[in-house]
């Protein structure tokens, strides 16, 4: 195997290369969110995360076995004795190969019966289908491409995952520009565009793997059946997880598209960017930190393991705290100077989509643990169980509540933080008992949120927030006020481990 780049070295490429693509993928909802809006209308718009949504759940097969099949490549390629993950490799390929065939079937179900899956106005329903084909194809790549991603993640060159997510983002904005133009601004274009994202990253998540790890070569001697049934084993549960994930997170547009109106779906899609965009910064950590955790499990390193999951946990936590209050706090003005007068009117709505997610999101390290750990199957069966229970919830409160769209988002948010604030963090602690400080980490989350918010509130009761540039301003104010806070919350062991970092070159 090529050469492994220590993590010291390594780390701040990944961060530099983490932080470009989050910043590429911010400006791409902050720009394309209003423009696709505008040009497409609010029925046709929630139609854009509604077709990638009914692709997420085929895809959930992929995830779940790039996650198992991260995890035994990492183990066989940090082995002390040395490893062979060749085989976990070809294996791996295998598998995926009879798993396209047999998603090829669930994509035509999605295609065939997606009038009735979805509320489709009779004026956009053959641009609707063309959409949600090109997505269901981009997946395909995206599929094919999951299996070669592994090289880069399991030799921590997150970098090169995330350089493509920056390309990809930035293509996307291009091609937007250009083609809506040129051939039509409607749902067909959007899906033109999807495809062709699809085919540039599986493009080069091959030439990745063919330059990372030019030993594992595709052989099918080293195709090992035996491998097959702890890969399935364990990505079965990641499959069941990752199932209950998207029942409590992503299923929201699809209630307000189903039982309010196309329109709603448009404007819930639409407003629930800027969380998007929170989530994102959790994916962001989550990525840096993953094979870290996963090599110290490997390794045997559960001290370390103890106190870098803990740390993570409580950085994470301060750091969302005072984004999310900011966002609290200024959310009427957002709306308004974004995406337009119209929608000024649901920053409450837009509030209670953003506040909880400093609880929710922080913990992400807790489910690496239980990943590195091959300790998926209890906390898969509880996400499915909370995410089925979110689901009916958020259904009923639509069909009984008078303000649907409220009603809405505070189930899922709910939910969300009941999920991941509460049951995730014992679970972990039974997996690797010690990480049961977390609740002390969370809680000081909240103490710094509550102080940012009654900051941010005096500074924009003082001052005037008539002009999108006042309120741009405002925020900065608030933000660099919350991250005082944060530096005075912080113990001195704390901050003398953010120090040793900023010195890694």
């Amino acid at each position: 195997m090529s050469k492994e780049i220590s993590f010291k070295k390594q780390m701040p490429r990944n961060a530099v290369a983490t932080l470009a693509s989050f910043l590429s993928r911010t400006i791409y909802v902050i720009f394309l969110t209003p423009y696709l809006l505008d040009r497409l209308g609010p029925a046709a718009y929630g139609l854009v995360p509604l077709a990638g949504i009914l692709t997420q759940y085929v895809s959930i097969i992929a995830n779940s076995l790039s996650a198992a099949i991260t995890r035994f490549i990492s183990v066989e390629l940090h082995k002390t004795d040395g490893g062979d993950p060749r085989v976990v490799f070809n294996t791996s390929i295998f598998m995926y190969a009879v798993l396209t065939v047999i998603q090829g079937f669930g994509f035509w179900l999605v295609i065939h019966n997606a009038q009735h899956i979805l509320t489709i106005p009779e004026d956009i329903l053959h641009d609707a289908l063309v959409l949600i084909t090109c997505s269901c194809i981009a997946f395909c790549m995206g599929f094919l491409g999951s299996v070669f991603k592994v090289s880069a993640y399991a030799m921590n060159r997150i970098d090169i995952i995330s350089g493509l997510q920056t390309g990809i983002n930035v293509l996307r904005i291009v091609l937007t520009i250009i083609l809506f133009p040129l051939i039509g601004s409607n749902l067909k274009t959007v899906g033109y565009i999807e495809l062709s994202v699809g085919i540039v990253g599986l493009i080069v998540y091959i030439v990745s793997w063919r330059i990372l790890t030019p030993d594992l070569k595709i052989s099918y001697k080293k195709i090992d059946v035996k491998r097959v049934k702890p890969i399935l084993e364990m990505s079965g549960w990641v499959l069941v997880t990752q199932l209950g994930v998207l029942l409590t997170t992503n299923t929201d547009i699809w209630v307000a598209n189903k039982y309010i109106s196309a329109d709603a779906g448009g404007v819930y899609a639409a407003t629930r960017q800027i969380s998007f965009i929170i989530r994102q910064i959790s994916n962001m950590a989550f990525t840096l930190t993953g094979p870290i955790i996963i090599t110290m499990y490997a390794q045997a390193q559960f001290d370390n393991l103890r106190i870098f999951s803990c740390r993570c946990v409580r950085y994470a936590s301060l750091l969302l705290a005072v984004g999310t209050s900011v966002l609290c706090i200024y959310s009427w003005d957002i709306l308004y100077f974004w995406l337009g007068a119209e929608y000024k009117k649901y920053g409450l709505m837009f509030s209670i989509m953003v506040a909880p997610l400093y609880l929710s999101l922080c913990v992400f390290p807790m489910f690496q643990i239980q990943t590195a750990a091959a300790k998926v199957r209890v906390m898969g069966i509880a996400t499915l169980i909370f995410g089925v229970v979110s689901l009916g919830l958020s259904i009923v409160a639509v069909s009984l509540g008078h303000n649907k769209l409220l009603m809405l988002a505070m189930t899922g948010a709910i939910m969300l933080v009941i999920k991941n604030t509460i049951f995730v963090p014992l679970y972990t602690n039974k997996v690797l008992p010690g990480t049961g400080k977390i609740f002390q980490y969370i809680m000081a989350g909240t103490v710094v949120f509550i102080l940012t918010a009654f900051i941010g509130w005096v500074i924009k009761l003082s001052c005037d927030t008539q002009s999108m540039f006042s309120v741009g301003f405002h925020m900065l104010v608030t933000i660099i006020v919350g991250i005082a806070v944060i530096w005075l919350v912080l113990e001195k062991e704390e901050r003398d481990f953010l120090y040793k970092i900023g010195k890694i070159h």
